[in-house]
């Protein structure tokens, strides 16, 4: 479900992403702390009216109602109801990874983006959210002699099918520890 990499974010297990909670899983993402505000506000204002039950959780994201802030302009890899859709996924890769090299290039993610575009809110929102993903996830390959960033298939499934943003978090926090030590042992 679409749910699947938000748990991690909600730090009390209330079903509620508060602000709080938002930055802090993005800073834990690797973002300076005001990168980290300016996307909280735009998540949150944007996601918790269309998912409250409660005006007075209007800026917290509830969990079981993530499917009701799916906005035009996206993959459709989410169903309606917030499930994922393999056969809509498998067509996505079909239709933009040109040269079936197993990975979305930055250059093929904006072909999907502008064939996408139903609204310019929703554009915005679909290519920050794939920038955001590829600053964090992308690699670097050589792509007809020049060197590029994708996001592999592989990749990308994870990130729609599994707790993929707790697991960067979790590597971006074990590179800063063994960098700490390295640091230390320098001394």
């Amino acid at each position: 479900a679409a749910t699947a990499g938000t748990f991690w974010v909600d730090a009390d297990g209330d079903g509620l992403i508060t602000m709080a909670e938002t930055y802090h899983g993005l800073r834990a993402l690797g973002q300076s702390r005001l990168e980290a505000a300016k996307t909280t506000t735009l998540v949150n204002l944007f996601l918790g009216p269309k998912t409250s039950t409660s005006w007075l959780s209007l800026f917290s994201i509830n969990i079981s109602n993530i499917h009701l802030g799916i906005h035009d302009s996206d993959t459709s890899i989410y169903d309606e109801n917030g499930s994922f859709d393999e056969p809509m996924f498998n067509a996505l890769i079909k239709d933009f990874d040109v040269n079936n090299d197993g990975a979305i290039s930055e250059s093929e993610m904006a072909t999907m983006i502008a064939t996408n575009k139903e609204s310019t809110f929703g554009n915005m929102a679909s290519s920050g959210e794939f920038a955001s993903l590829m600053e964090l996830s992308g690699e670097e390959r050589e792509i007809d002699g020049e060197k590029v960033r994708v996001l592999t298939v592989e990749t990308l499934k994870n990130f729609y099918t599994t707790n993929f943003l707790q697991t960067a978090a979790d590597k971006i926090a074990a590179n800063k520890a063994n960098k700490e030590v390295s640091d230390k042992t320098e001394l």
